[in-house]
C-alpha cells in the first residue's frame, strides 16, 4: 500500500436486517494507526457438510440442521448466514507466509475456521469497487 508497511484486520458491519457482513483493512502499525484502505463487504460462510469433524457436530444430528437461512441485501439473496462474527485474525504458520486463518462464531450456533489466501484479501482490498458482496468460505 503506497510503500509503507501495513497490517490487516477484519471488522463487521450490522446491517439494518439484522445480517453482519465484514470488511478488511489495512493500517500503518504505528501511532496514530492511520487507516489506509478498506475493503469492499463480505460475508463468511455455513458450516459445509464436508468440513472435518461435521457428523459429530451437534447440529449435524438435527433434522433440516443444513438447511441454511440466507441474507437479503437490497433484494438480492446470498448464501451467507444472518450472523457470522469474525473473532479472530492471524497468519498459518508455514506456507511461505501467504495464508490467514480468520475464525468465527456463525448464527451464535457455532464456531468455525477458514483459510484463506492473502492474495485474496489484496483482491478484495484494491480492486474497482462494486455492488457485489463476497463470500469467503472454503
Amino acid at each position: 500500500a503506497d510503500g509503507r508497511q501495513v497490517k490487516v484486520g477484519i471488522a463487521h458491519s450490522l446491517l439494518k436486517t439484522g445480517a453482519y457482513l465484514h470488511r478488511f483493512y489495512a493500517f500503518v502499525p504505528k501511532y496514530p494507526f492511520e487507516i489506509i484502505k478498506l475493503s469492499g463487504l463480505f460475508c463468511l460462510g455455513h458450516m459445509l457438510e464436508t468440513d472435518g469433524d461435521v457428523q459429530s457436530h451437534w447440529l449435524s444430528k438435527k433434522h433440516g440442521s443444513f438447511d441454511k437461512r440466507k441474507t437479503t441485501i437490497g433484494g438480492l439473496t446470498y448464501d451467507c448466514p444472518v450472523i457470522t462474527f469474525a473473532s479472530g485474525i492471524t497468519n498459518l504458520i508455514g506456507h511461505g507466509n501467504d495464508y490467514i486463518i480468520i475464525s468465527y462464531g456463525v448464527d451464535d450456533c457455532y464456531s468455525r475456521s477458514i483459510i484463506v489466501h492473502k492474495k485474496k484479501i489484496e483482491l478484495l482490498m484494491f480492486r474497482p469497487k462494486g455492488n457485489a458482496t463476497d463470500v469467503l468460505y472454503q
